[in-house]
């Protein structure tokens, strides 16, 4: 009778696991349906998930890490001005031992003080993003996404020139 109850309890314990996933809010931010993960000291995976309701399940698979590889050559490089309803964009990357080190905005402009406000929140976050994940392979900023999509554009721009 305790050895049925144990399994039991271990069959159910074990199908909760088995059912349990990753909330969809945390795979992505809404933003995309990848994500570029750590998985280890010095390899990243892509994140690909299906969403079904709030939950996702995941599926990891390698990518390379231009950070690792320094897949980039030393410079600056100014990507294409990129205009959407709210504003035009344009960056310039500095990359330097073969990885990116500088994200500067060479255009971005707003048309009200509500879209200053958005766009001098999105700014630094979006740098940040690119410095981290040494790629444009980034989430983007929530609430800001036209010029986060504008920035994806000219960073991908600027970093198709810097490549080795």
């Amino acid at each position: 009778m305790k050895k049925a109850l144990i399994i039991i309890l271990a069959v159910a314990v074990l199908g909760v696991l088995a059912t349990y996933v990753v909330p969809h809010s945390k795979v992505n931010n809404g933003l995309s349906n990848k994500g570029t993960v750590q998985v280890s000291n010095d390899t990243n995976a892509t994140a690909t998930h299906a969403t079904s309701g709030q939950q996702a399940a995941v599926a990891i698979s390698p990518v390379s890490n231009n950070s690792a590889t320094g897949a980039y050559k030393d410079g600056s490089y100014t990507g294409t001005k990129e205009s959407n309803p709210y504003n035009d964009v344009q960056v310039m990357v500095t990359v330097g031992g073969g990885k990116i080190t500088d994200v500067t905005f060479t255009a971005l402009t707003y048309e009200s003080g509500h879209s200053y406000s958005i766009v001098h929140h999105a700014a630094p976050e979006l740098k940040s993003q690119t410095i981290t994940a040494q790629s444009a392979h980034i989430d983007g900023v929530s609430g800001a996404t036209y010029t986060s999509e504008s920035y994806v554009t000219s960073l991908q721009a600027a970093l198709d020139q810097a490549k080795r």
